[in-house]
This record gives C-alpha cells, structure tokens and sequence, in this order.
C-alpha cells in the first residue's frame, strides 16, 4: 500500500478532489470520486506542486464535461463481472494465438481466479486497482512463485486490461507500468541459464534409456524444439541430400501443424543424427512419425512431458541437478557447440529458425570449458610472439621520440588500412586495397569470437 506525507501542506483539495503527496517518491496523486460514486486514485506524474494542481483542475473539467456528456469520452459498456470479462478475453486469445500460448494464459488466469477467491468482495473490473495488482503479487510470492515467474503473470494480466479498455470495459489498465510512483513489475534480472558442458552431454548419452537415448541426441545435433521433434515426420527426413525439413504441413494426424516461429526452414544431418534416424527408421512405425508413440491424444504435449520426466531420471547417474535437466537446454547445447567450433552465426540463425541474432545470443552462454579454451589460445599466441609487445614501440623520450612515433603510426596506417575495423565504429579507408575473392565474407563478424588481431 501507498504511503503518503502527513505534512499538512501535502493534502490540497483541488477541483472535484484532493491531491495527495506521496511520503516516498514525491509523486502527487489525485483522489476523487468515479461515476460509480466510489474513491478513486490516479497519479498526476507530477512531483512539483503546480504542475500537479494545474493536471488536477484539467482532470477535474474532463470529468465533468464527460458527466453532463459535453465530451467526446466514450461511455462503459456495462458494469461486467471480473470472471466473464476474463472467459471472454481467452475465448478471443483462442482465436489468436498457438494452443500452447493459450495454454499459458489460461493457466495464468486460472492463477489469477484463484487469488481473486480470497477477496470476497472483489467481483468488478471497477474494483481492480494498482493496490490490488499489489496485492496479487504478495500473494503469488506468498504461494512460492519467483519474481520473473510473477512479471510473466502481470504481463498476460496488463494485456487482460487493455483488452478490457479497447472493448469499453475498463478505462484504466491496473497493471500498466507508471513510470513514476508504484511500480508494478519487479523487472529483476533473470538469473543466466547454464547449458550442459560437453562432458555432462556425454554422461546424460550415456545414463539415457532406449526410448529416451534417440530424443537426446536428435535434439543436441539439430537444434530442433522438443515440439518440433514430436511432429517430424518421415517424409521431412531426406537421406540423400542429408536434410530434416522443419516446415508447416499436414501431420500424419490430419491436422495443420506450423513451427513456433511460423518459419520453414532445414537442418543438415551429421553422422549421429544419421544413425539414431535409420535405427528409428528400423523399427516398426506405422504412423508416419519419426518418433514411435502409443497414439496419444496430443501428440507434442504428451512427448514433452514424458520425455521431460525420463531426463529428469538420469540426475542421480549423472550427477546433473534436476533443475538442469530440461529438454530445452539441449538447444542451447547446441547453439554453444556451434560457437565452439567455429560455425558462423548466420548459419546457426538459419538452422535455429530465428530472424536475428538477439535470440541466438539469448540462447549461448559461455561455459568455463569454452572460456580455459579460448584464454589458452591467447596466452599460446602471446608466447609464441604474435601479440606485439607495446614496451617496445613506446618512445623514451624527446622530440625525436615523438616524431618517431607519430612517423610509425602513419606508417601503421597507411600499410594496414584495416586495423581499426574490427571496432565496429571506423569505417573503412576507400583508397586502400580491396580485399581478394578468397577473403570476402570471411571476417571475424562471421563468428561469434572475434579473431586475435596481430
């Protein structure tokens, strides 16, 4: 809850209402009564006195012109119950998006019926305000929910409001981040997600069953989802030419199936994805499917959660935490391998299916294995005389010294015309020499690590 100055020159009565001060902070607020007859709060955003009266007397004109109906505000469709707003607003996100997106709303709001049991009294959308949104995130935090796990919630939750407000329900979002006052949103730092190193890949190879042992590696080698995996196909699978086509199709099912990001696009098959493949491809499957499944009601739902349930078994013969274990995680495995060994970026974009290189990097983390590797090359390089030493280009002293230098530097730029580009910042000389055929394409903007410079 708000706290606010008891300073006696904090309270001022304005227009149809009273400002209000906050103690911390130092934003105004306005209290009035709505047009249900009920006291109501808005921040002005204001922290100095007559910035915060003069919106006040605005504010105050606005609502009585809108209540002798001189303007243009567009009235509330009714007064609506907080659970049949919230039925109506999934059976639209029905409409709109993914079955697994829907899912997540509906759970969420499932979460938040939930809380709304405990509050009685709390039965219209008029009634939601920030000190309830407050409320329901004290009470998420009471039940065990994380922080970020929470932002999630109110982001679902704001989008909720604003749907309310677009379809005359609602004039004000309760969840709407302010950008002074209450903040709303923790917005704290999600913690960095470590990947499997390649040791802990070969362990849970190792410690994995007959069923779950082809999942593991067909994940870790394609960079595939786990959904993606439980929909291919055998006719997406081309031993030929040695491609896995991930693409929008007509499943084996009947049904339309399209990837998360609505994007077609193919992986090329390594030898061990190629082996796990032709001993699937061995073994009776007469449905179609890559993946042999005793014909469940849903196919991606039941593969994610049975297969999630398998990997968590091998902790103890692995010596992974659980919390480790996800199926998800072999992408990122995959996107820090392609790092590794040199793979350039815009061919991990292709085969991951992303736009941009935002997402990528979302998915890599530097693992200590990687970061020993790279610090060797570097220490190997400055012992086998690559790095030039700076103490003996610098000058003792003098003029002759500093002409020295100034005449070195030219010489410097006029012969290596490129130096500075891998600063991002300098653009390139146009006298100097083009680069040869061989070259082009080839520069360390290719990669994820940039290359020593010598």
């Amino acid at each position: 809850m708000p706290k606010w100055s008891k300073k006696p020159k904090d309270t001022i009565l304005v227009g149809r209402g009273t400002l209000r001060k906050l103690a911390t902070g130092g934003i105004w607020h306005f209290h009035h009564k709505n047009e249900y007859g009920e006291w109501t709060t808005r921040s002005t955003s204001h922290r100095d006195r007559a910035g915060a009266v003069k919106w006040a007397e605005a504010y105050s004109l606005s609502l009585t012109r809108e209540e002798f109906g001189l303007g243009n505000t567009k009235k509330l469709s009714g007064d609506d119950d907080i659970n049949k707003a919230i039925d109506e607003w999934l059976a639209y996100q029905h409409t709109q998006n993914k079955r697994k997106t829907h899912r997540s709303y509906t759970s969420i709001m499932r979460k938040l019926r939930k809380f709304l049991t405990t509050k009685p009294g709390l039965r219209r959308l008029r009634n939601i305000t920030v000190e309830t949104i407050l409320e329901y995130r004290e009470w998420a935090l009471g039940i065990g929910n994380h922080k970020n796990t929470i932002d999630n919630s109110l982001t679902a939750i704001r989008s909720f409001f604003n749907w309310c407000i677009s379809m005359g329900k609602m004039r004000e979002n309760p969840a709407a981040q302010q950008r002074h006052g209450v903040r709303v949103f923790f917005n704290e730092a999600k913690p960095r997600i470590q990947t499997y190193t390649s040791d802990e890949y070969r362990r849970i190879v190792e410690a994995a069953d007959a069923d779950l042992h082809p999942v593991v590696v067909l994940l870790a080698n394609t960079g595939m989802r786990i959904s993606e995996l439980a929909m291919l196909a055998w006719d997406d699978v081309d031993f030929d030419d040695k491609w896995i086509h991930i693409r929008s199709k007509i499943t084996p099912e009947g049904r339309l199936d399209r990837p998360k990001d609505d994007t077609d696009r193919r992986v090329p098959i390594n030898p061990d994805a190629e082996a796990v493949l032709r001993q699937l491809g061995a073994t009776e499957n007469q449905d179609g499917f890559v993946l042999p499944l005793p014909n469940p009601k849903n196919r991606d739902d039941y593969t994610e959660r049975t297969y999630l349930e398998r990997l968590k078994l091998v902790s103890t013969a692995t010596g992974i935490p659980p919390k480790k274990l996800t199926l998800h995680n072999f992408r990122r495995f995959f996107v820090c391998e392609c790092a590794d060994r040199g793979v350039p970026m815009a061919t991990v974009i292709e085969w991951l299916g992303h736009d941009d290189m935002q997402m990528v990097m979302h998915y890599y983390s530097l693992r200590d294995q990687s970061s020993q590797v790279a610090m060797k090359r570097f220490s190997e390089a400055g012992r086998s005389g690559l790095l030039h030493d700076s103490r003996q280009r610098r000058p003792v002293g003098g003029k002759d010294a500093v002409e020295s230098s100034r005449a070195d530097a030219g010489a410097r730029r006029r012969t290596t015309p490129d130096s500075l580009e891998h600063l991002g910042n300098e653009k390139r000389n146009p006298r100097s020499e083009p680069r040869n055929a061989d070259s082009e394409g080839k520069t360390e903007r290719a990669g994820f690590e940039p290359a020593i410079r010598v």
